[in-house]
């Protein structure tokens, strides 16, 4: 038996020993979602993912995208859309949320997917019988990191008449600097929007609320609640993964990066004295509402 017959007979050899390769269920998500409807099951109601600025805001999109990949819900970003489309929309007069409760009926399903990240409070129709998650930051440590953010480092948008009012509104913040800037925001944006996410959270039929905290310091416990609430089993390479990708600590000059050191308590060290306490007590409802 010359050499390419030898070859050929060891590899029909391998062939007849290989055992046969499993076929993939074809339909599984279409199956799950039929019987779910079958049995009137709840286990696919879609869910809402209600965060804020600079509460790893990186992190929370990708564990949704890889929570739809491991699942049969499907995961949708209409804010991450709405930017990316630019000059298409008139983000000017109408922002995101805005035109996400204008079309509400159009965009979102009470099964089967997971919107977000959202980043402002949405209440429509039926919202209260979606899965309804809110993950929150110490809303101090979140007026820091947007002081760098939208000062130095953050994406200019891609609308043209945004860019140029995102401009100007950076130029402003570099000149009045920290404890102006989060004096301002602090009853212009964030004070209104917690105490919003608390009268939805109120008036959710289930919900579930995530710390920065704990997703900075537990990671894996952080996920297991998400998992746990959403039924989804997640791979342990897929964990392991998003473990790593959690970590906030990061080294180097916090002007320069766009995603900051992520520690918290950052508050008490970057503002004055006098800035802080009059943050801490108009921050006070909302402190005591959310446990921060």
């Amino acid at each position: 038996m010359n050499k390419l017959h030898k070859l050929v007979h060891s590899a029909k050899r391998a062939f007849k020993k290989a055992e046969p390769r499993p076929k993939p269920d074809l339909f599984e998500t279409e199956k799950r979602r039929i019987l779910a409807c079958q049995t009137q099951s709840n286990d696919l109601c879609s869910a809402l993912f209600f965060t804020m600025h600079k509460c790893a805001s990186n992190f929370s999109t990708t564990l949704l995208i890889e929570l739809a990949k491991q699942s049969p819900y499907k995961s949708i970003n209409y804010e991450a859309a709405y930017w990316d489309l630019g000059n298409q929309v008139d983000q000017t007069t109408t922002p995101d949320h805005e035109f996400m409760l204008r079309h509400n009926e159009m965009l979102f399903s009470h099964f089967g997917e997971i919107y977000g990240p959202l980043r402002q409070p949405l209440d429509f129709p039926g919202r209260e019988k979606f899965r309804n998650i809110f993950f929150l930051r110490d809303p101090r440590d979140v007026l820091v990191s947007m002081f760098y953010s939208f000062g130095y480092t953050h994406p200019e948008p891609l609308h043209h008449e945004e860019r140029i009012r995102f401009l100007k509104t950076r130029e402003e913040i570099v000149a009045q600097g920290i404890d102006a800037y989060v004096l301002k925001e602090t009853e212009g944006q964030l004070l209104p929007r917690l105490l919003e996410y608390n009268r939805l959270l109120q008036s959710s039929e289930t919900s579930l609320v995530l710390k920065y905290d704990e997703f900075a310091t537990q990671t894996e416990l952080f996920l297991k609640r998400v998992t746990d609430y959403l039924q989804i089993d997640l791979s342990a390479e897929s964990v392991e993964r998003l473990a790593q990708m959690a970590s906030p600590l990061r080294q180097g000059d916090a002007v320069l990066e766009h995603k900051r050191s992520g520690k918290s308590g950052q508050w008490k060290d970057e503002l004055k004295p006098e800035t802080a306490k009059i943050m801490n007590a108009k921050f006070k409802p909302a402190l005591d509402l959310w446990g921060f």
